[in-house]
């Protein structure tokens, strides 16, 4: 996914009233995707699960990404919400 998908994505979060599990394993996020899904799932209170892929060997993106989303993580259930 491209970051423009993922604008677009994030855009989309604070109006979903059902989406419950989002899972982007198989898109390679990169920094400006993350910022912009933190943006959209602060506004988004019925998500409950969010799986990501981040690459292995990149430690300071996934600390990053972490730091981002953790607000929101920590809402979600702990159970399934992962960075991976």
């Amino acid at each position: 996914m491209t970051a423009a998908g993922a604008i677009a994505l994030a855009e989309f979060l604070p109006e979903s009233t059902s989406l419950l599990h989002l899972d982007l394993t198989e898109n390679m996020l990169d920094i400006a995707g993350v910022m912009a899904l933190s943006s959209g799932l602060k506004a988004n209170h019925v998500m409950r699960c969010l799986d990501l892929n981040i690459p292995p060997a990149d430690e300071e993106f996934a600390r990053y990404a972490y730091f981002l989303l953790r607000e929101r993580l920590t809402e979600m259930n702990q159970g399934c919400a992962g960075i991976f």
